[in-house]
């Protein structure tokens, strides 16, 4: 057997090897990637039912009713009974002549008080940030009932393939916090670059018929929620809270592979 034989044995022994060793590499990563992903996918399932904002409590917020505009029932006056006008006694006419006429005297009517009607605007149809090119259709959510270890509580819902506007939160004009919240990483993504927006950039609200609002970001900040304690946790969620004066507050989670964090984004009316 000649040397060049017995070194192309060896050289398609060792590429055989090489080509074993490769496949076992490559199965090793596949099955390691699998498993990642079954983890991710358990994550995903177990989040996906509550949602991207913090345990709120909506039965304690008022809702977004308006105050009813009341017009107050016209006000009855009722007229003074007709007097007549006393005549002293030194210029009474004798009792044969015509007694003076009696004057009656015009009524005074209190007039009806006009009732100023609080500005309620439409619901919210729409999203747009132009900085990290978000524009969404928006709609309202509200919230399920978990069951967590035995003790009930509430958590918001979250919109898929859109923003959700918390119900209980008010709209545009009304005054307080508006608060949208979107997925980040499933059902559309609507809210995955949220985490990009910087100080000074806009949002615009559109409401149903058009009119729309321009809020500025004055604030952003992502906080710990899984693993947090019950003292971060009611931190966190006082960024949800009503407001006395209106803002946008904007919620979403954190960071794209995973839901360990929150991103909120706080932003001001643009006055016109």
């Amino acid at each position: 057997m000649s040397s060049s034989s017995t070194g192309r044995r060896r050289l398609g022994a060792l590429i055989t090897i090489l080509g074993i060793l490769l496949l076992l590499l490559a199965a090793f990563l596949l099955i390691r990637q699998q498993i990642a992903f079954q983890r991710m996918r358990a994550e995903l399932r177990r989040l996906d039912a509550t949602t991207t904002a913090f345990a709120a409590q909506p039965t304690t917020t008022a809702t977004l009713a308006p105050p009813a505009s009341a017009t107050p029932a016209p006000a009855t006056a009722t007229p003074a009974p007709p007097t007549e006008t006393p005549v002293p006694s030194a210029t009474r006419p004798p009792d044969t002549a015509t007694p003076p006429p009696t004057i009656t005297p015009t009524p005074s009517i209190t007039p009806t008080p006009t009732v100023t009607p609080t500005p309620v605007s439409a619901p919210i149809v729409r999203i747009v940030a132009p900085a990290i090119k978000l524009d969404a259709p928006v709609v309202e959510v509200g919230w399920i009932v978990v069951n967590d270890q035995g003790e009930k509580r509430s958590e918001w819902t979250t919109a898929d393939y859109a923003a959700g506007h918390l119900l209980t939160s008010p709209r545009p004009m009304q005054g307080g916090n508006i608060v949208i919240s979107g997925h980040h990483n499933v059902a559309g993504e609507v809210f995955r670059y949220v985490v990009d927006l910087k100080e000074g950039d806009d949002i615009i609200l559109t409401i149903e018929g058009g009119r729309t609002f321009t809020y500025r970001v004055t604030e952003k900040l992502t906080v710990q929620e899984t693993g947090a304690s019950d003292a971060q946790r009611q931190a966190n969620a006082r960024y949800i809270a009503e407001t006395p004066a209106e803002r946008l507050t904007l919620v979403t989670c954190w960071p794209y592979w995973t839901n360990t964090h929150r991103v909120i984004v706080v932003a001001k009316p643009v006055k016109p």
